[in-house]
């Protein structure tokens, strides 16, 4: 993804919606114990449905992946 920025995911904590700064990625989002909660085919995610904590972000372009850790507050 060239240089990764530390905030290339925003807000965080969030509290809806989570975007991504990578365009044409796909996300996926964990729970802390590794079980996949939802999937989306763009560079965004609307999380307000869950409840608060944190949980790992996938972020996957062109076989190369990167996990960040978000805050639903």
């Amino acid at each position: 993804y060239g240089s990764v920025k530390e905030n290339m995911v925003y807000p965080n904590p969030v509290v809806d919606v989570v975007n991504v700064e990578i365009e044409d990625c796909s996300l996926s989002l964990f729970s802390n114990e590794g079980k996949l909660i939802k999937r989306a085919e763009e560079p965004q995610m609307n999380i307000s449905e869950l409840p608060l904590g944190t949980y790992l972000l996938e972020i996957s372009k062109e076989g190369k992946s990167i996990v960040k850790k978000i805050i639903k507050h």
